[in-house]
């Protein structure tokens, strides 16, 4: 309840295998990927759940978008409880014969769930018209609207490059466009007219409500061709100034590799909080509307390591 003194709905949610954990390599990417997710309320305080399964027998209801597993190693599940978590009101799988994992979610003006996470399906369900149909590289990041019962995807795309590229967290502005951040390992693009760090392992793409057409996108970060930093936190906020938060360190050992990730060369703006680091920090960065310019950039953090496990 509001004031925590009593519990007012709990429940469990799954099949008979592993919920809630991305186990794939090549999706679980970052330290702390495997615990990534995202949970929102609608205007009725109805519960909306983003996340990944290995069960076969994961509740999806019938009617939903996509009753049956997929395949692989996992699949996205996403599903919408009520309020006191009594009922479920649909649940669905999305994903294709390869492993496929959900990290946020996200709701329009209307109410309707957009979708973002990570595939290896070269099968993973596309709408036509959408910015891409068929996968990019080994790990894409996908993209995905469903429509308000969840028995339907009115809309999904893949997104990136010839390598790894996974889509993190999902924002909707006041207008229905629509935002992800993601890392990549590849070329991403950069349209004219936007705050861009060349040959950066991070993103920001701006489409359309369709995920048809491109508004803007932009890469921030070392212009080391190298991820430096693990996606914590992302924010469109009423003024479409675009907040981002992420973590750096040697103990995010890419992949298993060998430590990769460091916030040593990320940008910082005249007068922040802290503007200097030691490689493990958390960096906070806000840019302004349609990323047209820097506003403020920061690190945080101590000695030593700070570290968020999914976000």
């Amino acid at each position: 309840n509001v004031s925590g003194t009593a519990l007012i709905g709990s429940t469990f949610v799954g099949g008979t295998g592993n919920d809630g954990n991305n186990t794939a390599p090549g999706l679980r990417y970052n330290y702390g990927d495997q615990f990534r997710g995202e949970v929102i309320c609608d205007s009725a305080n109805n519960v909306f759940v983003a996340s990944t399964t290995n069960s076969i027998n994961f509740p999806a209801t019938p009617g939903s978008f996509q009753t049956v597993y997929g395949g692989g190693l996992q699949d996205a599940v996403v599903f919408k409880l009520n309020q006191d978590l009594s009922g479920m009101a649909w649940s669905t799988y999305i994903g294709g014969t390869a492993a496929d994992a959900a990290y946020g979610i996200q709701l329009n003006s209307a109410g309707i769930p957009y979708v973002s996470g990570g595939t290896l399906s070269n099968n993973f369900p596309t709408t036509p018209g959408a910015l891409f149909t068929n996968l990019q590289g080994s790990t894409d990041g996908f993209l995905c609207r469903l429509n308000p019962t969840g028995s339907a995807l009115t809309a999904s795309t893949y997104m990136g490059t010839p390598q790894y590229d996974q889509n993190y967290f999902v924002q909707i502005d006041m207008f229905d466009d629509v935002y992800v951040i993601g890392q990549t390992e590849g070329t991403y693009p950069i349209t004219p007219g936007v705050y861009s760090n060349p040959n950066s392992g991070q993103y920001i793409h701006k489409l359309n409500s369709n995920l048809s057409t491109t508004k803007f996108s932009t890469t921030f970060g070392s212009g080391l061709s190298k991820l430096d930093i693990s996606l914590n936190a992302f924010l469109v906020n009423d003024c479409d100034h675009i907040y981002v938060s992420g973590w750096g360190g040697s103990i995010n050992s890419l992949n298993g590799g060998p430590p990769q990730s460091s916030t040593n060369g990320l940008s910082t703006t005249v007068g922040s909080y802290k503007p200097t680091t030691d490689g493990s920090d958390f960096y906070l960065m806000v840019l302004d509307t349609n990323a047209s310019q820097l506003l403020y950039a920061t690190f945080f953090g101590g000695p030593g390591q700070e570290h968020v496990d999914g976000g």
